[in-house]
């Protein structure tokens, strides 16, 4: 499974839970057929409990599934959602367009001195707002396509001890002088050119086009004072 940045192995065995003979959570049509429940094992050992695997997120737990040419008419019975995860080209050697891609690690901590707190809230909390985190990017050319993630870490493991919710994140980018190398601490000339809907979900994403120049992504909480892990791309 791809977690938080990186590829994670999970080991299982092929024991699988039942009653009076049937599979009791996910299961195939054919009775000789277990991918399904044995990829649901995994997922399971790895969120910490089967309980953890209710509810959340499609896009929480794309999987890659090839089959036989999905006719029309078959689509449109065996199915009534779809989601579409866009695969990026970020090699450096490739006759295909190239991203160029960058990772950050980060944290949402609280400190007494607002000078070093991280966790200021969403922007309706003007006076702590810019206390979050904040990234520098420069975009050189004329225009360009940017996607933004922001990814929290996965809290379910913590569900069988009655926590493990998700934290309501996004971000807000804004453009700012060429000549800026350090923090915004106010508001002034700066438009923000791009925010998301804050949502529970482990991961908030946008895509926008931007003019050449240099910008500034502050990821947040919702809420200030509410700690927690996240991964920006």
């Amino acid at each position: 499974f791809w977690i938080f940045g990186q590829w994670t192995d999970v080991v299982i065995d092929d024991r699988l839970p039942t009653v009076n003979g049937q599979l009791v959570y996910c299961h195939s049509k054919q009775r000789q057929e277990f991918w399904s429940a044995l990829l649901e094992k995994a997922y399971a050992k790895l969120s910490g409990c089967y309980q953890s695997l209710e509810g959340g997120n499609t896009g929480d737990a794309v999987l890659f599934v090839y089959i036989n040419r999905m006719s029309f008419t078959d689509w449109c019975k065996f199915y009534t959602d779809a989601d579409v995860c866009r695969l990026m080209n970020t090699s450096k050697i490739s006759i295909h367009k190239t991203w160029n891609e960058v990772v950050n690690f980060g944290s949402w901590t609280k400190n007494s001195d607002p000078l070093l707190n991280r966790c200021g809230g969403c922007a309706n909390h003007k006076q702590t707002f810019l206390q979050n985190p904040q990234y520098l990017f420069d975009l050189t050319k004329e225009a360009d396509e940017v996607l933004i993630s922001l990814q929290q870490r996965d809290m379910k493991i913590h569900r069988k001890y009655g926590q493990g919710e998700n934290l309501s994140i996004g971000f807000s980018v804004y453009r700012v002088e060429l000549n800026r190398k350090y923090r915004l601490h106010d508001l002034l000339t700066q438009s923000c050119v791009e925010n998301c809907t804050y949502i529970n979900a482990r991961t908030v994403f946008r895509r926008k086009v931007l003019t050449q120049g240099r910008y500034i992504i502050i990821p947040t909480t919702f809420q200030p004072q509410v700690l927690g892990d996240y991964m920006l791309r």
